[in-house]
């Protein structure tokens, strides 16, 4: 099982925001205070547009995922867009039949397709993430607790390792983060970004 990473860069939420404004104004005879006038929330047909981008994206992913041959295929992921009503494919290796079948597939749907290519399979980031085990406080990260990992992000193609140093680097920590990746995808064989936090906490 892969680790989706939740990343906040890479997380494709529509937020629908509303904000008005109220000025003040002194009264007096014969003026009238300002009125508050609130913006229009959204229309339910727009609503219902997104409701209907979302679905229809996620049945093509569900399509997607039942093709044969799909999990030996170059097909990593999907990451969606209810608002544009778009898709863009996450793949390894070069165009074939099955991608084709798949953009087919989607105009068919009315989704619009990219391709992003991606340096790694779905099996690089699976034994890059199995060779992390154990390996907070030693090698590459010996300055370094481990909090977590993930191998798939919309962001990044690579793994990404979550934590802190156990020490205050003297150099710095943007400096000691870059040193800190490019020995670690050393020993990984795989390209490694650094991001602080992850402490999981009991509750």
């Amino acid at each position: 099982m892969i680790a989706i990473k939740a990343d906040r860069r890479s997380s494709r939420w529509l937020l629908w925001c509303a904000a008005g404004t109220l000025a003040a104004g002194a009264i007096a005879v014969g003026v009238l205070p300002p009125v508050r006038t609130d913006p229009p929330s959204a229309s339910p047909s727009s609503d219902q547009a997104l409701g209907d981008g979302q679905n229809s994206l996620s049945e093509l992913r569900e399509w997607i995922r039942s093709r044969p041959g799909i999990d030996s295929s170059g097909y990593i992921e999907s990451v969606n867009d209810a608002g544009t009503r778009s898709t863009t494919l996450l793949w390894h290796g070069p165009a074939d039949d099955l991608q084709q079948q798949i953009r087919d597939e989607a105009a068919r749907r009315g989704i619009a397709v990219t391709v992003q290519q991606r340096r790694y399979t779905v099996a690089d980031l699976n034994a890059a993430l199995k060779k992390l085990d154990g390996r907070s406080g030693r090698g590459a990260f010996a300055n370094f607790t481990i909090y977590s990992s993930a191998g798939l992000s919309a962001d990044f193609d690579g793994v990404t390792v979550s934590g802190e140093y156990r020490k205050p680097p003297a150099e710095g920590t943007a400096a000691a983060d870059a040193a800190l990746a490019e020995a670690a995808s050393a020993e990984l064989g795989i390209a490694v970004a650094i991001e602080h936090g992850g402490e999981i906490l009991p509750a």
